[in-house]
C-alpha cells in the first residue's frame, strides 16, 4: 500500500517471494491491476526459502532502474519517499548513496510515531559503517545503481543470516560517502515479539556478532582484495561488542577473556574501564555510548 502511495512514477517493484507458505502469492497478484494503474511494473519472483540475502541476491540481477531502495516487508514508504530521494540525487549528481531519516512506530499504532529514528545526521563514511555508528534500516537508504555497479559489477551478495543491508551499502560506501538528508521519509515497525527485538541468550548474540563480523569481511573481499585495513576495524569493533554483551549478560569470564584479547592488541579504553568498574545500567550505559560515539568521530578521520 505505500509504494502504491508514492508520488513518483513510474516505478519498477521487484518482488521476491521467500518461500513463503501462506496465500502471498494470492495476494500479490490481487494487486497486480491497482499496480498497473499507478505506473508501477511488477516483476514477481518465487524461491525456496533461503533468507532475506538470499531474496535480494535473486532480486537485485533484474534491477533496470536508475535509482534503488530495498523496504523490508513490515515497514513502510511515506508517500513521498521516493520523490524525495530522487530529487536529492538528481540534484547532487556526485551523490551515489543517500540516507535519509524517519520514524520510529509501535506495531500498536502506526499514525503516531514513537520518536525519529536516527541522531546520526552527517555524512557518513566507510568506518562510521564499520563501526555501526549508522543506522542500517534498509529503507532509508536510496543507492544510485550505475555507482553500486561499478562496485559490484556482477551483482554479488553473500548470502549471511546477518540479512542483506551490509552487502548493499558496504560495496557504495567503500568509494563514495553516505549523504544525509533530514527529511523523515519512512516508517520503521517494532514488533514486540520480532527476531529482532526479543531479548535472546547470550549465546545467540555473540554468534550473531560473529556472523556480522564474516559478513563484513566476505563483503569487503568482494569489492577489492586490499581490504586488512577496514577487516581489523571492523574486527576491534566486534570484539568490544563480545565484551559489553557479555558484561550486559553478566558472563564474567566472557567478558574478562575479550578483555584480555583487546589488550593483547594494545586496545583499551574507558569504555572497558567502565565495564570493570560499573554493573550495567542506563547511566553506565550512557556513558559508553558516549564514548562510542567519540570514538566513531575519531575513526571516521
Amino acid at each position: 500500500e505505500s509504494i502504491i502511495m508514492q508520488n513518483y512514477h513510474p516505478i519498477e517493484l521487484i518482488l521476491v517471494n521467500d518461500g513463503s507458505t501462506d496465500n502471498t502469492e494470492e495476494i500479490i497478484f490481487s494487486y497486480k491491476e491497482r499496480l498497473e494503474k499507478e505506473g508501477i511494473e511488477l516483476k514477481y519472483f518465487s524461491k525456496e526459502n533461503g533468507g532475506q540475502a538470499s531474496a535480494i541476491a535473486l532480486g537485485i540481477k533484474h534491477v533496470t532502474g536508475e535509482y534503488l531502495i530495498w523496504p523490508d516487508s513490515d515497514d513502510f514508504l511515506l508517500p513521498n519517499s521516493i520523490k524525495k530521494r530522487v530529487e536529492y540525487l538528481k540534484e547532487n549528481p556526485n551523490c551515489a548513496i543517500v540516507r535519509s531519516n524517519g520514524y520510529i512506530y509501535s506495531e500498536k499504532d502506526l499514525k503516531n510515531p514513537l520518536r525519529k529514528a536516527s541522531k546520526y545526521n552527517k555524512i557518513a563514511y566507510l568506518k562510521d559503517f564499520l563501526c555501526f555508528s549508522v543506522p542500517w534500516m534498509p529503507l532509508a537508504y536510496m543507492i544510485r545503481m550505475s555507482c553500486f555497479d561499478e562496485m559490484n559489477p556482477q551483482r554479488k551478495i553473500y548470502i549471511s543470516s546477518a540479512g542483506q543491508n551490509i552487502q548493499m551499502i558496504l560495496p557504495v560506501v567503500y568509494k563514495y560517502p553516505c549523504e544525509y538528508m533530514k527529511d523523515a521519509l519512512y516508517g520503521y515497525v517494532i514488533h514486540e515479539n520480532s527476531h529482532s527485538h526479543k531479548r535472546q541468550t547470550y549465546v545467540k548474540q555473540a554468534e550473531k556478532l560473529d556472523t556480522l563480523q564474516l559478513c563484513v569481511e566476505e563483503t569487503l573481499k568482494i569489492i577489492s582484495s586490499d581490504i586488512q585495513e577496514f577487516v581489523d576495524i571492523n574486527k576491534y569493533f566486534i570484539l568490544f561488542c563480545h565484551c559489553r554483551t557479555a558484561w550486559l549478560y553478566g558472563e564474567t569470564s566472557e567478558f574478562e577473556k575479550y578483555e584480555r584479547i583487546l589488550k593483547q592488541k594494545g586496545k583499551t579504553d574507558f569504555a572497558i574501564k567502565v565495564m570493570r568498574k560499573m554493573k550495567p545500567s542506563r547511566f553506565s550505559n550512557l556513558l559508553i555510548r558516549i564514548f562510542n560515539r567519540m570514538r566513531s568521530r575519531k575513526n571516521a578521520k
